[in-house]
């Protein structure tokens, strides 16, 4: 090696660099347009009775999707464009030529948004010391401590060198303790790096919970005049077969506006009364319909007469509500409830859209959903 020149940085190796970084930002631009092409596909085939099993798959393809972009990014691109940046920035700079002892100390430093670098000294003449600086990458080729260089350098970087004497003497290696403290260090960048992309990682998750949540809430849900609701005080055992029960049965019904329908607990609405106060039927105890006595109309006419039936007024003689079956008797619908405890009631809302004689009433989809509700059909 003695009397032989070392280019710390060939021109191929920019090249390379760069051949590098356009291949990882291809591969990451597909990798993203296939997870997101995949989410929109199964999104597509969301309906009432899949959607809690596809809401967490499609997060997860998202998800990831986009934590294999962060890896792709920490790990490949960008130190492929800090190193073919940092090559093409030194190539064009002014050098200069230095001669010197290298000396012992050396120490590790990371460079923001660029490369890891060893910080060398060079004894010159004199008392004159050279600080300067090499790819970390490129340490191992610097010779033992003593030896005697000629390094070019470019903005105090070691650009090229010429091991002009072979050192390694006595007291100028070293020190134990130093030589522990420095693999301790490199551990710890390698770690740093390793572990770098877990906190953007961590975001790309949460941010695909919340963008594929609120997709999900808009492809789940539509407009008043196109659902059906029931809403219960009730605890709701299977909440998505019971809104497909609902659902098959407006769609059996011929009601073609109807897109879908909801059965909701009240306390899935503690932000959003209003919302509540809208819905189309509603099952409540009888202990609480002094609570909610307003948002009920009195009940359609053909309700009225059932034979056995046990219906309850608004306090001034119209019934508004009608009592469902004991739990021994309920239909199939109902078991998904459970109704223990009390008396039951079935009421229609003044704010419904689906029951004639309302205001803005498209349908009387209500009243056919409650026909099947009380085993009328």
């Amino acid at each position: 090696m003695n009397g032989s020149v070392t280019d710390l940085y060939p021109a191929e190796e920019a090249l390379r660099c760069g051949r590098k970084e356009k291949l990882l930002k291809r591969v990451c631009a597909i990798t993203a347009a296939a997870a997101l092409t995949a989410c929109i596909m199964l999104c597509c085939l969301v309906n009432t009775k899949n959607a809690g099993v596809l809401a967490p798959v499609i997060i997860g393809v998202s998800a990831a999707g986009g934590c294999v972009c962060v890896c792709l990014y920490m790990h490949g691109i960008r130190p492929a464009k800090a190193m073919r940046t940092h090559a093409e920035g030194l190539k064009e700079a002014e050098k200069e030529t230095l001669e010197g002892i290298l000396l012992p100390e050396r120490e590790l430093f990371s460079i923001p948004k660029s490369v890891t670098v060893c910080r060398v000294r060079l004894q010159g003449d004199g008392e004159t010391v050279h600080k300067l600086s090499i790819r970390a990458d490129r340490e191992q080729l610097l010779p033992a401590p003593g030896s005697l260089l000629r390094a070019e350098t470019a903005r105090r970087y070691i650009t090229a060198l010429e091991v002009l004497r072979e050192g390694g003497a006595a007291g100028e290696t070293a020190a134990p303790a130093k030589e522990k403290r420095k693999k301790r260090e490199r551990r710890a960048a390698k770690l740093k790096r390793c572990l770098s992309p877990l906190m953007p990682m961590l975001l790309v998750i949460i941010l695909s919970a919340v963008l594929w949540g609120w997709i999900f809430t808009l492809i789940t849900d539509t407009a008043a005049d196109r659902k059906i609701t029931l809403y219960t005080t009730a605890s709701i055992a299977d909440q998505t077969a019971l809104s497909v029960q609902l659902e098959d049965w407006a769609r059996a019904d011929g009601t073609e506006n109807i897109r879908m329908a909801q059965a909701r607990e009240f306390t899935y609405f503690m932000f959003g009364g209003d919302a509540l106060a809208a819905g189309d039927l509603f099952i409540i105890r009888e202990s609480e319909l002094d609570d909610y006595i307003g948002w009920f109309v009195s009940l359609p006419a053909e309700f009225r007469d059932l034979p056995g039936a046990t219906y309850i007024d608004n306090g001034h003689g119209t019934p508004v509500g009608i009592r469902l079956r004991t739990p021994d008797d309920e239909n199939g619908a109902l078991k998904h409830l459970s109704l223990a405890d009390g008396d039951w009631y079935l009421f229609f809302g003044k704010e419904s859209l689906h029951l004639e004689g309302n205001r803005d009433a498209v349908d009387n989809c209500a009243a056919d959903t409650a026909r099947h509700l009380l085993n009328m059909e």
